[in-house]
């Protein structure tokens, strides 16, 4: 597991910064709204999380950018997680190649401004390449962060 990332998105379980209590149905609905599907090796897979939903990318079939695009808009290469696994009626977790995807949660929190998002991501030590911590999101902002990068931890 030396190249994946793993991801855990909760839907508003910090009582610090709960407005009001989201119901088990529009939590279902949120987490509905960024399901999909993928075809791999002639398969059809479900998708917990889909980043196509969240930022659209466009890909040319046999395009030799495709990574580039991916990684500028989602900071991973792949739309899909590898593993994606429900722990909850609140919450998801799943893996990406490298890298963390703080920056997508942060859009993906503002298109739902009513929804606080708790997401946490953690590298291997070896590989990290990108911040990793606890990240507290509402409307587009960062309620609170605790980011530990190459091994410094820092609060804001």
């Amino acid at each position: 597991m030396a190249s994946e990332a793993k991801n855990v998105l909760q839907v508003n379980r910090t009582t610090d910064f709960t407005d009001k209590e989201i119901d088990i149905k529009r939590v279902e609905a949120f987490f509905d709204s960024i399901k999909g599907k993928v075809e791999y090796n002639e398969e059809e897979f479900d998708l917990l999380i889909d980043f196509q939903k969240i930022i659209p990318v466009e890909i040319e079939e046999d395009d030799p950018d495709w990574r580039f695009k991916t990684i500028a808009a989602w900071g991973t290469k792949t739309c899909y997680a590898f593993e994606q696994n429900r722990i909850d009626e609140y919450t998801i977790e799943f893996l990406t190649a490298w890298n963390g995807v703080p920056d997508l949660m942060l859009e993906l929190s503002r298109q739902n401004p009513d929804i606080i998002l708790n997401y946490t991501c953690e590298l291997d030590p070896a590989i990290r390449t990108y911040p990793v911590g606890t990240f507290v999101f509402k409307a587009g902002d960062v309620l609170n962060e605790v980011i530990l990068f190459f091994d410094v931890l820092t609060y804001r």
